[in-house]
């Protein structure tokens, strides 16, 4: 799904964006380029003697403000709509009739402008370069302007992954070692049966991580502690595996959460009672982790034919809406995109851009032959999918389909864009940035080697020519594996990213984290040469399929260890939090490191636990922590009516003597709801 990895995103009420805080924290020291063919170093406890960074990382990851809304608790927009006369067939006699369309639009009563929080501004969100032992505070506010044309109005920040420290470094390669007694990941099966873990999402507001994929020929879903053992207390010992009707062979590919908790999974259903093949499998989770029977006609599931007799969901996200849009292939052309409505029937607004009628359905094929791995969905409601096109040799393909299902022509020309990296090109994975560039992760052949391959295009659908040495794809390899691939990616701030995989061929493998820079070079800050290695299973096939960011910057990423009884992997790499200001911890204290935020400018707000001051001087009273949650983060209201309130934040970070060096963030969330 879009932004795989974004699982910081908490589901909020009101309208909401978020910002990331950073600084850079300097050494000395040197480091050579990297490169992107890595030595193999196998790891099997949390131990790493390449854990520190030894680089100068002085430039903050640029971003520019991650806006969404998640639930507007106002209408955004309502249309009227009369038809004036009923258009008929003209006899002798008869007198002409015609319609016509009036309309409104009633925008939004709530405001929320972050225009002037936008992360990567030096000085504003950017604190800059901290030396060890020092302190430096921004020196420009963060303006943040809310309000509502019709009711009181209150603005909020938060933490947004809902809790622990607000700031931290990105994780260097270092385990985490309250995974697994050490080890940093655990294997297992569940109820003694096959277990492929295919999907990982994080919860914030409960610090869980669902997981999705196949248990013993069922949709499995389960939960998972932040230690990496299964939370009994949700659904079934953790778990759950749906039984669908006729369904021999069944598994889940990928998930979503709504915003009311509920676990929305999609993947492969087989019917051998109605004898209609593999189907798209739909199914719903309540919170607690069972059926969802008011979904799916009382069994919380449903079955979709769309022609083709080998269809599979491979990838599921939710639109601002409610809406799900699903990807796959199988179908009557091979790829497709389809959008259901919030009770699961087919969208007839949806699908027209294939010569068919209105049916929920947009078929991707043209004269190519497509496989549709994965979609997303932006704030504008455009559909970008991704996955390989065949008109002679596969190649690396990104369509971006209009919000009714049609090309869009300003993509490429005719909406599909696509790039190649040595021969059958297959992209598992997308993700969508701010400034609208698209990457993609999979593999690629070359001298027949497979090995990993991430690609990143312009807004416009062009090969990215800062990414890769200007070919706009990359290829990572791992000298010693074999069949390399990269299932699953986490862009960060400015376009660094993480990238997981793993091996699909011979009988040993290992399971792969990688760091790219912005350009696409092997970032050495990462264990030392941009890779981490972990074989879970020394004698069997292991990788990597999905990754998510968790609490205080830990990656968690999930995947299958291909065993005589397979069994779903949990993996997990630490970040280093830094300290919230306040319970003792100060800016002058000694032997302390923190991060804080203080109220600099107020207008037109009554504050609420924040005062206002001049945060010019540290240790004021109004520097403190940045709250964990929405439920907590309150900062001002606005009167009734007033549209144009704002607020400005000022932030600092100090540093250890001994504060290990490299880039630091602090992902932060601004949410305006009303009546406030």
């Amino acid at each position: 799904m879009g932004l795989r990895e974004a699982a910081l995103m908490g589901a909020t009420g009101g309208r909401d964006a978020a910002v990331f805080v950073g600084a850079s924290v300097a050494d000395r020291t040197g480091a050579a380029v990297s490169i992107l063919k890595v030595a193999r170093r196998m790891s099997y406890t949390g131990v790493n003697s390449n854990a520190d960074c030894a680089d100068v990382h002085s430039m903050l990851l640029a971003h520019t403000t991650r806006a969404r809304i998640i639930a507007l608790r106002l209408a955004a927009c309502a249309v009227l709509l009369a038809v004036f006369a009923a258009s008929g067939g003209i006899g002798a006699g008869e007198a002409a009739s015609s319609g016509t369309v009036v309309s409104a639009s009633v925008p939004s009563a709530t405001r929320l402008v972050t225009a002037g929080c936008r992360s990567g501004v030096v000085g504003r969100t950017d604190i800059g370069i901290v030396l060890p032992g020092s302190t430096v505070v921004t020196t420009d506010d963060c303006t943040v302007t809310f309000g509502s044309s019709n009711d009181t109005s209150r603005i909020r920040m938060y933490q947004l992954d809902g809790g622990g420290d607000a700031m931290f470094r990105l994780p260097s390669g270092v385990v985490d070692g309250s995974v697994g007694g050490g080890a940093g990941f655990t294997s297992q099966t569940v109820g003694g049966m096959d277990t492929n873990w295919n999907v990982v999402r994080y919860a914030p507001d409960v610090d869980r991580y669902y997981v999705a994929g196949l248990i013993q020929n069922h949709f499995g879903v389960a939960r998972y502690l932040p230690n990496g053992t299964l939370d009994t207390g949700w659904s079934t010992n953790g778990w759950e595996a749906l039984t669908m009707i006729g369904g021999t062979s069944d598994y889940a590919n990928d998930l979503v959460i709504q915003p009311d908790g509920r676990i929305v999974v999609t993947g492969r259903q087989i019917d051998t009672v109605g004898v209609q093949g593999d189907n798209v499998g739909v199914a719903v989770f309540t919170a607690a982790g069972v059926a969802d029977t008011s979904w799916g006609g009382g069994d919380g599931w449903i079955s979709i034919d769309l022609g083709g007799t080998t269809e599979m969901a491979r990838s599921i996200a939710i639109q601002q809406d409610g809406k799900f849009v699903l990807a796959g292939d199988g179908g009557p052309t091979e790829g497709f995109v389809v959008r259901l409505n919030a009770d699961g029937s087919l969208d007839t607004t949806f699908g027209n851009g294939d010569g068919t009628p209105n049916d929920g359905i947009a078929n991707l094929a043209s004269t190519g032959f497509t496989k549709v791995t994965d979609v997303a969905v932006d704030e504008a409601g455009l559909v970008y999918a991704t996955g390989r096109y065949n008109t002679g040799d596969w190649s690396n393909a990104v369509w971006r389909l209009l919000p009714n299902g049609t090309p869009d022509p300003a993509f490429s020309g005719n909406g599909r864009a696509e790039a190649i990296y040595g021969t059958n090109n297959y992209p598992l994975s997308i993700t969508l940035l701010d400034d609208g560039r698209v990457v993609t992760t999979g593999y690629g052949t070359n001298a027949g080697e497979q090995v990993g391959v991430a690609a990143r295009f312009t807004s416009a659908g062009l090969p990215d020519p800062t990414f890769g040495g200007g070919a706009g794809v990359v290829a990572v390899d791992v000298p010693t594996i074999t069949g390399q691939y990269l299932a699953g990616a986490y862009v960060l701030p400015g376009g660094a990213m993480y990238v997981v995989g793993g091996t699909s061929a011979g009988v040993a493998g290992a399971s792969t984290v990688f760091r790219l820079t912005a350009a696409g070079a092997l970032d050495p800050d990462f264990d030392g040469d941009g890779a981490r290695i972990l074989d879970v299973h020394i004698t069997a096939r292991d990788g990597i399929e999905s990754i998510a960011f968790g609490r205080d910057g830990r990656i968690v990423a999930v995947g299958t260890s291909d065993l005589t009884t397979d069994q779903g992997n949990f993996v997990a790499l630490t970040g280093t939090p830094v300290a919230d200001y306040g319970a003792g911890a100060t800016f002058a204290g000694a032997g302390q490191q923190l991060f804080g935020a203080c109220l600099n400018t107020a207008i037109s707000v009554t504050t609420t636990g924040w005062t206002e001051g001049a945060c010019v001087s540290t240790d004021s009273a109004e520097w403190q922590g940045i709250p964990d949650n929405a439920a907590v983060g309150s900062v001002a209201t606005a009167a009734s009516g007033q549209n144009n309130a704002s607020i400005g934040m000022r932030f600092g970070m100090r540093a250890l003597t001994s504060q290990p060096p490299g880039t630091y963030i602090a992902p932060i969330a601004f949410e305006v709801v009303a009546p406030g």
